[in-house]
Protein backbone atom coordinates (compact mmCIF):
# COMPACT_ATOMS: atom_id res chain seq x y z
CA UNK A 1 0.00 0.00 0.00
CA UNK A 2 1.44 3.07 -0.84
CA UNK A 3 0.89 6.35 1.89
CA UNK A 4 0.37 9.76 -0.22
CA UNK A 5 -0.27 12.82 2.18
CA UNK A 6 -3.10 15.46 2.06
CA UNK A 7 -7.01 15.55 3.05
CA UNK A 8 -7.59 15.29 -0.40
CA UNK A 9 -5.70 12.23 -0.84
CA UNK A 10 -7.84 10.58 2.02
CA UNK A 11 -11.19 11.38 0.29
CA UNK A 12 -9.72 10.04 -3.01
CA UNK A 13 -8.84 6.66 -0.67
CA UNK A 14 -12.11 6.84 0.85
CA UNK A 15 -13.62 7.13 -2.89
CA UNK A 16 -11.66 4.13 -3.97
CA UNK A 17 -13.32 1.81 -1.53
CA UNK A 18 -16.49 3.15 -2.07
CA UNK A 19 -16.37 2.69 -6.01
CA UNK A 20 -15.33 -1.12 -4.99
CA UNK A 21 -18.45 -0.95 -3.08
CA UNK A 22 -20.20 0.15 -5.88
CA UNK A 23 -19.10 -1.74 -8.14
CA UNK A 24 -20.00 -5.24 -5.99
CA UNK A 25 -23.57 -4.17 -7.05
CA UNK A 26 -22.34 -4.68 -10.84
CA UNK A 27 -21.19 -8.42 -9.68
CA UNK A 28 -18.01 -7.54 -8.41
CA UNK A 29 -15.47 -10.75 -8.60
CA UNK A 30 -13.08 -9.20 -6.27
CA UNK A 31 -11.98 -5.88 -5.76
CA UNK A 32 -8.06 -4.38 -3.54
CA UNK A 33 -7.67 -0.90 -1.83
CA UNK A 34 -4.64 0.51 -3.12
CA UNK A 35 -5.30 4.22 -2.56
CA UNK A 36 -3.66 4.86 1.02
CA UNK A 37 -4.76 7.64 3.19
CA UNK A 38 -2.29 10.21 4.45
CA UNK A 39 -0.60 8.84 7.44
CA UNK A 40 0.38 5.12 8.55
CA UNK A 41 -1.72 5.31 11.98
CA UNK A 42 -5.12 6.18 9.38
CA UNK A 43 -3.54 3.41 6.88
CA UNK A 44 -3.75 0.50 9.58
CA UNK A 45 -6.89 1.63 11.73
CA UNK A 46 -8.40 2.44 8.01
CA UNK A 47 -7.38 -0.99 6.89
CA UNK A 48 -8.85 -2.72 9.75
CA UNK A 49 -11.91 -0.80 9.13
CA UNK A 50 -12.20 -1.84 5.62
CA UNK A 51 -11.87 -5.55 6.88
CA UNK A 52 -14.17 -5.23 9.30
CA UNK A 53 -16.95 -3.60 7.45
CA UNK A 54 -16.05 -6.30 4.14
CA UNK A 55 -16.20 -9.32 6.70
CA UNK A 56 -19.92 -8.26 7.87
CA UNK A 57 -21.14 -7.83 4.21
CA UNK A 58 -19.72 -11.45 3.83
CA UNK A 59 -21.03 -12.65 7.00
CA UNK A 60 -24.26 -11.30 5.68
CA UNK A 61 -24.25 -12.45 2.08
CA UNK A 62 -23.55 -15.98 3.55
CA UNK A 63 -26.90 -15.69 6.06
CA UNK A 64 -28.75 -14.75 3.21
CA UNK A 65 -27.60 -18.13 0.80
CA UNK A 66 -25.31 -16.91 -0.95
CA UNK A 67 -21.49 -18.53 -1.22
CA UNK A 68 -19.41 -15.53 -0.07
CA UNK A 69 -15.77 -16.14 1.31
CA UNK A 70 -14.04 -14.01 3.89
CA UNK A 71 -12.48 -11.40 2.34
CA UNK A 72 -8.68 -10.97 2.00
CA UNK A 73 -6.00 -9.62 3.80
CA UNK A 74 -6.92 -6.62 1.89
CA UNK A 75 -10.41 -6.26 2.34
CA UNK A 76 -11.19 -7.30 -0.93
CA UNK A 77 -14.64 -9.02 -0.89
CA UNK A 78 -15.49 -12.06 -3.84
CA UNK A 79 -19.51 -11.58 -4.85
CA UNK A 80 -20.63 -14.39 -6.70
CA UNK A 81 -20.78 -13.97 -10.53
CA UNK A 82 -23.82 -16.46 -11.12
CA UNK A 83 -26.85 -16.83 -10.41
CA UNK A 84 -29.81 -13.91 -10.15
CA UNK A 85 -27.71 -10.47 -10.13
CA UNK A 86 -31.40 -8.94 -8.82
CA UNK A 87 -31.11 -10.89 -5.88
CA UNK A 88 -27.18 -10.44 -5.00
CA UNK A 89 -27.85 -6.69 -5.63
CA UNK A 90 -30.82 -6.59 -3.13
CA UNK A 91 -29.04 -8.79 -0.85
CA UNK A 92 -25.86 -7.03 -0.70
CA UNK A 93 -28.20 -3.34 -0.36
CA UNK A 94 -29.46 -5.12 2.68
CA UNK A 95 -26.07 -6.61 3.45
CA UNK A 96 -24.68 -2.83 2.93
CA UNK A 97 -27.31 -1.45 4.92
CA UNK A 98 -26.69 -3.31 8.00
CA UNK A 99 -23.22 -2.81 7.54
CA UNK A 100 -23.35 0.87 7.64
CA UNK A 101 -21.63 3.29 5.76
CA UNK A 102 -17.99 2.47 3.83
CA UNK A 103 -15.52 3.73 6.31
CA UNK A 104 -13.82 6.60 5.03
CA UNK A 105 -16.57 7.11 2.33
CA UNK A 106 -18.89 8.94 4.81
CA UNK A 107 -17.49 12.26 3.77
CA UNK A 108 -17.45 11.76 -0.06
CA UNK A 109 -20.32 13.34 -2.20
CA UNK A 110 -22.47 12.23 -4.90
CA UNK A 111 -20.27 15.26 -7.16
CA UNK A 112 -16.99 13.13 -5.52
CA UNK A 113 -18.02 9.92 -6.67
CA UNK A 114 -19.34 10.87 -9.83
CA UNK A 115 -15.60 12.20 -10.56
CA UNK A 116 -14.25 9.46 -9.78
CA UNK A 117 -16.26 7.26 -11.49
CA UNK A 118 -15.58 9.64 -14.90
CA UNK A 119 -12.01 9.70 -14.34
CA UNK A 120 -12.08 5.65 -13.92
CA UNK A 121 -14.05 5.53 -17.16
CA UNK A 122 -11.56 7.94 -18.95
CA UNK A 123 -8.64 6.17 -17.78
CA UNK A 124 -10.32 2.79 -19.13
CA UNK A 125 -10.99 4.21 -22.00
CA UNK A 126 -7.37 5.54 -22.56
CA UNK A 127 -6.40 1.84 -21.97
CA UNK A 128 -8.03 0.95 -25.27
CA UNK A 129 -11.28 -0.58 -23.07
CA UNK A 130 -15.11 0.51 -24.34
CA UNK A 131 -16.39 1.98 -21.06
CA UNK A 132 -19.21 4.65 -21.03
CA UNK A 133 -19.50 7.13 -18.24
CA UNK A 134 -21.86 6.19 -15.91
CA UNK A 135 -24.85 8.70 -15.56
CA UNK A 136 -24.89 10.47 -12.18
CA UNK A 137 -26.29 8.65 -9.59
CA UNK A 138 -25.74 5.61 -11.11
CA UNK A 139 -23.46 2.79 -10.12
CA UNK A 140 -20.38 2.19 -12.46
CA UNK A 141 -20.95 -0.52 -14.25
CA UNK A 142 -18.20 -2.74 -15.87
CA UNK A 143 -17.76 -5.40 -17.95
CA UNK A 144 -16.08 -8.67 -16.00
CA UNK A 145 -13.70 -9.29 -19.03
CA UNK A 146 -11.75 -6.00 -18.18
CA UNK A 147 -8.50 -7.22 -16.85
CA UNK A 148 -8.12 -7.29 -12.89
CA UNK A 149 -4.89 -5.50 -13.67
CA UNK A 150 -6.12 -2.30 -15.78
CA UNK A 151 -8.83 -1.68 -13.03
CA UNK A 152 -6.13 -1.83 -10.43
CA UNK A 153 -3.43 0.56 -12.21
CA UNK A 154 -6.10 2.35 -13.24
CA UNK A 155 -7.76 2.69 -9.42
CA UNK A 156 -4.23 3.58 -8.51
CA UNK A 157 -3.33 6.88 -10.62
CA UNK A 158 -7.27 7.98 -9.87
CA UNK A 159 -6.28 7.47 -5.78
CA UNK A 160 -2.98 8.95 -6.04
CA UNK A 161 -4.13 12.47 -7.78
CA UNK A 162 -2.67 11.32 -10.99
CA UNK A 163 -4.75 12.82 -13.98
CA UNK A 164 -4.65 9.69 -15.77
CA UNK A 165 -6.73 6.98 -13.34
CA UNK A 166 -8.95 4.67 -11.40
CA UNK A 167 -9.24 2.37 -8.44
CA UNK A 168 -11.22 -1.42 -8.47
CA UNK A 169 -10.90 -4.71 -9.88
CA UNK A 170 -13.39 -6.37 -12.41
CA UNK A 171 -17.20 -6.86 -12.62
CA UNK A 172 -20.03 -7.80 -14.75
CA UNK A 173 -22.73 -6.56 -16.86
Amino acid sequence: MTTIGGTSMMRRAAAAGAICAAMVLSLLAGCAQSAAPASSSHSSTDAADLQQYTLSISRCMRGKGFDVPDPDSDGALAIPTTGDPEAIEKAYKECESSAGPLPGAEDVSEEEMQQFYVQVTECLRREGYDVADPAPGEVLRLDETIPEEALSTCAEKVGSGSPSAPQTTRGGK
